[in-house]
């Protein structure tokens, strides 16, 4: 289906195809054509990426009359930056619309300006509840032309305990206003206001009530409480290319990570709602960019985010409610792209973990945190990759190659690679040299499954009669080999195509095939003792695209080697942040091991705003800070 199957105005369809949109999503496939054939209530269920905006905006743009200067339509959100983006999006979709005026009305900035907006005229104002209801208060705002209420993210308005203000906001309007309420969840309060405020309301849902997405894939590590903050890190390491969101439960909380993170190295900044919104601004500019590769946050500060491409959404913390985790969950896999959800839990979080699964309707995939070794390998496979992948600029070069060749005349192949390879990671091997296992039981594990997890793909490999069984290639005792190979996701849709290309072009069996991970542009496959030469010889120098396979035995003897003999209270653990005279975060040694390696490209992050010392709750950051 096109938009202009849906009955669009020429203005709309203009507008929409400036922009760059083809067809409707689900949401606005349904809900579009039922709002602009008749004046009704609506109750419209979706997940967080979907174009919800888009499907309220359009008809609302459709319907209103550009000639009136007074609030036609009111739109209410939970935050700041969702505030900001629906009014962006709804402007986009009216640019054709002369006259077309929408007021954004959010605190954290000046209130006057907002009354100086209001009162030039405004057909459609997008508000946030605090700042609504103070302006009502003031008698800034008058509602009496409204033809439409929106509640977007009503779910988590109710959740952040907004309730009695959406209900001060409902009672202010007219009584022969409709509303059309919009959520990713369907609890128990968003019940009662259907039944209070709304008069037979259509119902429109895409995909299961209070589920999460489908291209969501949910990982779980467990590890000790005192360790939490190495498997945050050992996660992100072994995942360079990640861009992700890491979730807290308070302010101080986040800060506090944010800052360790950017102490050891990582591209990082925190956002919660003690930061002015200038501050926010500055912080969500960079995270759009992607020059600011992880951004740390509250549930109630990433409300809004609408920000594409995530790869991974990490809850340092479980949330308190499943609704709070569908929306975390939601920041990635948007637009039909898929994402990854990582839940880092403790041994007594296990039973969280299980409550979620049960309320949501989905499986975690038990993984293990990585080894040291692990990461090192694969750090330098990547390297060796992207060394190999660049492309020589002779032209700049020619002049001092030879020159530069002399001072090699002496150094063996094998010595230069050796000093390329302590050149670029000496600091990370060193940091890892005797990293911990960080693993530990689960009770969240299905029934019988090892206590190391199983690092399971789509799928295990194998049928076991005895769940409780480890798989033979599990074990550390040299009955599995494993290879690298330079195809991963840029070559292949997924790791299942890849898994089957194995099998077909390999002509391997599926039970001498384990654990397979898949990165960019290189993988390692685990396989049974003995099937790696096999394996070797049939992909070997085998054409693929413009390019030949490669495929060899992996420099580390194990999958998941670790330091087993080392102390349980020994490690690393987390390390204090270091600071100048001056108060300025500086760089931090790590048992005389050297310095940290950036694994995000370095740079220390800009700091703005401050850090909450006394933080409470989410859900107590209401009306004012709103």
């Amino acid at each position: 289906m096109t938009f202009a199957e849906l009955g669009l105005s020429k203005p709309i369809l203009e507008s929409i195809a400036a922009i760059g949109f083809e067809s409707p999503t689900g949401i606005q496939e349904q809900t579009i054509p039922v709002l602009l054939e008749k004046e009704t209530d609506m109750i419209a269920l979706a997940q967080t990426g979907t174009g919800k905006t888009a499907a309220f905006g359009i008809p609302m743009l459709e319907k209103i009359d550009v000639n009136i200067n007074k609030p036609q339509y009111l739109v209410v959100c939970p935050t700041r930056e969702l505030c900001s983006q629906i009014v962006n999006e709804i402007n986009l979709y009216g640019k054709q619309l002369n006259n077309l005026k929408v007021v954004a009305v959010y605190g954290g900035v000046s209130i006057d300006k907002q009354i100086g907006d209001i009162k030039r005229g405004a057909q459609i104002v997008v508000a946030t509840p605090g700042r609504l209801i103070d302006l009502l208060n003031r008698g800034k705002l008058n509602l009496d032309a409204i033809k439409c209420v929106v509640l977007d993210e009503a779910d988590e308005m109710l959740n952040m305990g907004f309730k009695e203000d959406i209900e001060e906001i409902l009672n202010s309007t007219p009584d022969h206003r409709k509303i059309w309420l919009f959520s990713a969840t369907m609890p128990e309060d968003i019940s009662m206001i259907a039944k209070t405020y709304m008069e037979k309301p259509v119902e429109i849902s895409i995909g299961r009530k209070n589920a999460t997405s489908e291209n969501i894939s949910h990982e779980l590590y467990s590890t000790n409480e005192r360790t939490r903050y190495e498997a945050l890190k050992r996660i992100l390491d072994f995942n360079p290319g990640i861009y992700s969101i890491i979730f807290c439960r308070t302010k101080l909380d986040t800060q506090d990570l944010a800052e360790k993170l950017v102490v050891d190295g990582y591209n990082s900044d925190a956002l919660h709602g003690d930061l002015s919104q200038g501050a926010r601004e500055k912080i969500m500019k960079r995270f759009r960019d992607k020059s600011l590769q992880i951004l740390v946050a509250t549930d109630v500060a990433a409300r809004g985010i609408d920000v594409d491409n995530i790869t991974h959404v990490i809850h340092y913390r479980l949330p308190d409610d499943y609704e709070a985790y569908t929306h975390r969950s939601g920041r990635t896999a948007r637009a039909g792209k898929k994402g990854v959800s990582i839940a880092l839990i403790n041994q007594k979080e296990g039973r969280r973990a299980k409550d979620l699964e049960r309320m949501l309707k989905f499986k975690f995939e038990p993984k293990l945190i990585p080894s040291g070794d692990e990461v090192c390998v694969l750090k330098m496979h990547e390297m060796a990759e992207k060394l190999i992948n660049t492309t020589s600029n002779d032209k700049l070069v020619n002049n001092y190659f030879d020159e530069f060749k002399e001072k090699f005349e002496d150094v063996t192949r094998d010595d230069l690679l050796k000093k390329l390879l302590t050149f670029q990671l000496d600091n990370l091997i060193r940091y890892y040299e005797k990293a911990q296992d960080l693993n530990v039981l689960s009770s969240s594990r299905d029934n019988g499954r090892s206590e190391r997890g199983e690092r399971s793909d789509r799928g295990d490999r194998y049928e076991r009669e005895d769940r409780g069984e480890r798989r033979s290639s599990d074990r550390g005792d040299g009955s599995y080999e494993k290879v690298y190979i330079n195809l991963g996701s840029k070559d292949f849709d997924d790791k299942g195509s890849f898994f089957k290309y194995i099998l077909e072009e390999g002509k391997m069996k599926k039970d001498e095939v384990g654990e397979i991970i898949f990165k960019e542009s290189f993988s390692f496959i685990k396989l049974i003792a003995g099937k790696s030469k096999f394996l070797i010889n049939a992909l070997h120098n085998k054409p693929y695209g413009n390019r030949k396979i490669a495929i060899e035995p992996s420099v580390a003897s194990e999958f998941g080697s670790r330091d087993r003999d080392r102390d349980d209270r020994g490690g690393r653990g987390e390390r204090p942040e270091r600071r100048n005279d001056r108060g300025d975060r500086g760089g931090s040694k790590f048992g005389g091991r050297g310095d940290r390696p950036r694994s995000f490209g370095g740079g220390s992050s800009e700091r703005s705003g401050s850090s909450e010392r006394g933080g409470s709750g989410e859900r107590r950051e209401r009306r004012r800070r709103n």
